[in-house]
């Protein structure tokens, strides 16, 4: 069922000297499967694929890392393409982030957009190999909105996929319940944090998959923190879209506390998610 075939390299890492233009390289064997045995691709062929990793090197500066097998003479491969743009940028599928050398070898990397920031250590560029927690900051209060921890690479597996966490913040003095309020939080403009509306358009193929409500935290100073899943089953199965709703509420930036007495507290909140399959709102807004 599979053909084994030397491996030219054992390593992640690809030195940046001594490659040429367009040349493949396999890490592993090369995966082959017969439609003698295998005569339907299914969702149980799908299931247990087995991948070997091969690289398409363009140059010293880009390469294409792909996840192959091979079935009779066909070539299946999916996979990301690096690219060294200058001595501080690198492009992974053409998406750029800046790094910086440790003394260690490893490299410091982060990308900023309009709303919030990620940052992480890679142990190589080419390819670019992830390594421990990412963080993703918000740009305006500098809180953490979520991370990601990169497990090891595992030889068959297509993707180094990163487990998706709520990010927890710390908060010294207490924290008031929802009930427990006198005003209760707005945004700037006096409007209502009630709701904020998506589109599952990322979770279409999995069942049983629903979010309505969002719970965080709002410190005395205005900060929205601790944003977590409330109702719903979404964050394992949609991190993306669970990361969608995250940066939408990071939108709104600093708000007005809720108060009690008079005065700004922190306070447990709720967010309702309108995803126009379900309606459901909190005591607090009903």
């Amino acid at each position: 069922m599979y053909l084994k075939l030397f491996c030219l390299l054992t390593s992640l890492t690809i030195p940046l000297n001594n490659l040429f233009s367009q040349d493949t390289l396999r890490y592993e064997e090369k995966v082959i499967y017969q439609s003698e045995d295998f005569p339907s691709r299914g969702k149980q062929f799908v299931a247990d694929l087995k991948y070997g990793r091969e690289a398409i090197l363009f140059s010293d500066r880009k390469m294409k890392l792909e996840y192959c097998y091979y079935y009779d003479n066909e070539r299946n491969c999916h996979g990301d393409t690096y690219e060294i743009i200058n001595d501080s940028l690198v492009a992974v599928n053409g998406i750029s982030w800046h790094f910086q050398q440790q003394s260690s070898g490893a490299y410091w990397v982060w990308r900023k957009d309009r709303i919030a920031t990620e940052y992480g250590q890679v142990d190589s560029l080419l390819p670019f190999t992830q390594k421990g927690i990412f963080y993703t900051v918000s740009n305006q209060t500098q809180d953490t909105l979520w991370q990601e921890e990169y497990h090891l690479y595992k030889k068959g597996n297509p993707r180094r996929k990163p487990t998706f966490c709520f990010y927890d913040t710390k908060i010294e003095e207490k924290v008031y319940e929802y009930d427990e309020v006198t005003i209760p939080p707005t945004k700037l403009d006096y409007t209502s944090l009630d709701k904020v509306e998506i589109h599952l358009q990322y979770c279409v193929s999995q069942p049983l998959v629903d979010i309505s409500l969002m719970m965080c935290i709002i410190t005395k100073e205005g900060n929205i923190v601790s944003m977590e899943q409330a109702l719903g089953n979404l964050d394992s199965s949609c991190p993306a879209t669970m990361k969608e709703i995250i940066l939408k509420i990071a939108r709104w930036g600093k708000v007005l506390p809720a108060s009690k007495n008079g005065k700004p507290i922190n306070s447990r909140w709720f967010i309702t998610i309108d995803h126009k399959a379900r309606q459901l709102l909190h005591p607090i807004f009903a």
